[in-house]
């Protein structure tokens, strides 16, 4: 899972470097819904990987070679809940990508060298 984390942050610095390029070379301004698109799914993906693929780990550690029943029967429930969550975060930020990539590939409405 950890190499999984770290290909979503350097997808998400990719992002924000390409969002930042357009900007600087191209001359194209950043547009407030997609930079907030962005920041949000590099959150998601921050608040992930540091912190419920930790927890979720122990917890998975806990279920199957736990000490005793009763702290085994704990992880697995806490680990119902947090891999829930995790997974509805995982959702948002696919969600995000997807909606990324169709603000991405819309042409510009204004273009840059028309003008008299």
């Amino acid at each position: 899972m950890e190499r999984y984390f770290y290909l979503n942050y350097c997808c998400a610095g990719i992002s924000l470097l390409h969002l930042v390029s357009e900007w600087l070379y191209l001359g194209r301004p950043i547009q407030r819904f997609t930079l907030w698109l962005l920041l949000g799914i590099t959150c998601f993906t921050l608040i992930g990987g540091f912190i419920f693929q930790p927890k979720i780990k122990d917890l998975h550690r806990a279920k199957w070679w736990g000490r005793t029943p009763p702290v085994r029967v704990e992880a697995a429930r806490s680990l119902a809940i947090w891999h829930g969550v995790s997974e509805v975060t995982t959702w948002f930020v696919v969600s995000g990508v997807i909606l990324y990539f169709f603000r991405i590939i819309k042409p510009n409405e204004s273009s840059r060298f028309i003008g008299h």
